[in-house]
């Protein structure tokens, strides 16, 4: 199996109504890929497909945290969205390991 089934986005659904006690202590506007590889690109899609924001993730950890705006510092909107997560090796080359996850924000 690959490294990559691992991966979780958190909290899925994010749904800025619930209880802050669930959210992210330190700040409440993000969501959270665990069990990423070291270096990976994700790119979050809409549901009809539209690229709204890469992230390079570069610095060899396991978790990477999005504030949920777009490239263009938008706020995302309800919907539904696809992070595509694809492996690189620490030079910055894909591996041409990918997975996609769903997930759903609520405002």
């Amino acid at each position: 199996t690959s490294t990559l089934d691992s991966v979780r986005v958190v909290p899925n659904p994010y749904n800025l109504a619930s209880e802050e006690s669930i959210r992210w202590p330190d700040r409440q506007d993000k969501m959270g890929f665990l069990n990423v590889p070291g270096y990976c690109t994700i790119k979050i899609y809409t549901e009809v497909g539209e690229l709204i924001r890469t992230i390079e993730h570069t610095d060899g950890s396991g978790d990477e945290y999005w504030d949920m705006t777009t490239d263009y510092t938008q706020l995302v909107v309800s919907g539904i969205y696809f992070a595509v997560i694809q492996e690189q090796d620490a030079q910055g080359n894909m591996t041409g390991n990918k997975i996609i996850r769903k997930f759903t924000v609520i405002r």
